[in-house]
């Protein structure tokens, strides 16, 4: 059974939803980020992370989150994180991770907030 699941919804403005379920850690963490580079392949940069059904991030998760992030933001794209467990949203908090990516408490608020001006 694979570690990590990622399912991928489709909204307006050329925003995609990631579902993941399971553990983001070193096992999982090439194929995530194969997956997020088939999207980039597809020219698609906003992403809402839904991490409601993430078990766990290990800082390996956190790292390759760190990168997308990155090329996200270098395509005039950004991420936001919507609905993370209580043991991610601790784990992302220790390792810094909100200070790149804001974090919403639901879908719509992840719309509005992936579509305002980016932070400076």
């Amino acid at each position: 059974m694979a570690d990590i699941i990622m399912t991928t919804t489709n909204l307006p403005e050329n925003i995609v939803r990631v579902n993941l379920k399971g553990i983001l850690n070193g096992t999982t963490t090439e194929e995530f980020e194969e997956n997020i580079t088939k999207l980039f392949d597809g020219n698609i940069f906003r992403l809402i992370f839904d991490m409601s059904e993430l078990t766990m991030i290990t800082s390996s998760g956190i790292g390759a989150l760190i990168k997308i992030i990155a090329t996200c933001k270098e395509h005039h794209g950004n991420i936001v994180i919507v609905q993370p467990q209580r043991s991610v949203e601790e784990s992302s908090t220790i390792f810094g991770l909100f200070n790149f990516v804001p974090l919403a408490k639901d879908i719509n608020e992840a719309v509005r907030t992936i579509l305002s001006p980016p932070r400076k």
